[in-house]
């Protein structure tokens, strides 16, 4: 639009013609960049289809474009499958009964989904002595720990810690303390402004005492 870059893209040179177009309609415009961090979710959202692939046709959630500014006349014009994470197998069987064909995969299934309820379209986990905790997806894991890590509940804590803050605060995933514990290990501040690590230049010989 500001034509720092070219699109090259051929649907994307279409949709570029046609925001110029609708533009004309208005008397003064103005294009203001939002950064992924700011909208997390649609950035997500964006990039589901080129994540990874879906373990489950069967089970697989599709986005259905019902309406394209390019194509009026067409209702369906594209669909894209859903990145496939630990969530969509509980929400398959609280929504339309899905289960596997093995016996113990359906026992074992029935058996966690227990844990798990879902309210208005949102997967949620049973927590002992507290408030339900929404579950979060691969793409929105990483964004919520940093906003917690650093923004406004941040104490730049250690991962332990922040597995803590982040059930206090009402979420919940799967191998929360690995990725916590891995969030932290790799965070610049944490490690720039840690604590020395006191170990010797060189190793150690054994002295036998005298």
């Amino acid at each position: 639009m500001l034509g720092t870059y070219t699109a090259k893209e051929a649907r994307m040179q279409q949709y570029l013609e046609k925001v110029r177009e609708l533009i004309k309609q208005f008397q003064n415009w103005k294009v203001r960049q939002i950064t992924r961090d700011e909208n997390f979710e649609v950035n997500a959202l964006a990039n589901l289809a080129s994540t990874t692939d879906v373990a489950s046709d069967a089970n697989a959630s599709v986005i259905h474009l019902s309406h394209s500014v390019l194509d009026p006349d067409v209702n369906e014009v594209n669909f894209n499958n859903l990145t496939w994470d630990w969530r969509n197998e509980i929400v398959a069987f609280w929504q339309y009964g899905i289960v596997p064909d093995n016996k113990k995969k359906v026992y074992a299934l029935r058996k966690k989904v227990a844990r798990y309820c879902l309210k208005q379209g949102n997967l949620y986990r049973k927590m002992f002595g507290g408030p339900l905790a929404i579950c979060l997806g691969p793409s929105q894991m990483e964004y919520v720990m940093r906003e917690i890590h650093e923004g406004h509940c941040g104490n730049h804590a250690s991962g332990s810690s922040l597995v803590r803050t982040l059930i206090r605060a009402g979420y919940y995933w799967p191998k929360m303390e690995e990725e916590a514990e891995r969030f932290v290990a790799k965070y610049h501040k944490c490690q720039r402004y840690g604590n020395n690590m006191h170990r010797p230049a060189e190793l150690l010989h054994p002295v036998i005492a005298t």
